[in-house]
């Protein structure tokens, strides 16, 4: 069996790349805006890199005004 490697951060290295707490970071997972795993035996949630760069996206207000023009 191979195993990928899936970059992703901590909740707390996520919250300070959004700019915002780790309780609402925790939100966002729970409400289902950002993907995240566990490994194998850890307690500790890890979001996906793609999903932090989606819901960047999804949410930048530049891009969205690009994308009208």
């Amino acid at each position: 069996m191979e195993i990928t490697n899936i970059p992703a951060l901590s909740i707390k290295k996520t919250s300070r790349m959004l700019e915002v707490s780790p309780s609402y970071v925790s939100y966002l997972i729970a409400e289902g805006e950002l993907d995240f795993f566990l490994l194998p035996g850890k307690k500790h949630r890890k979001v996906t890199l793609k999903s932090i760069n989606k819901f960047i996206e999804r949410y930048t207000y530049n891009n969205k005004k690009k994308d009208e023009e």
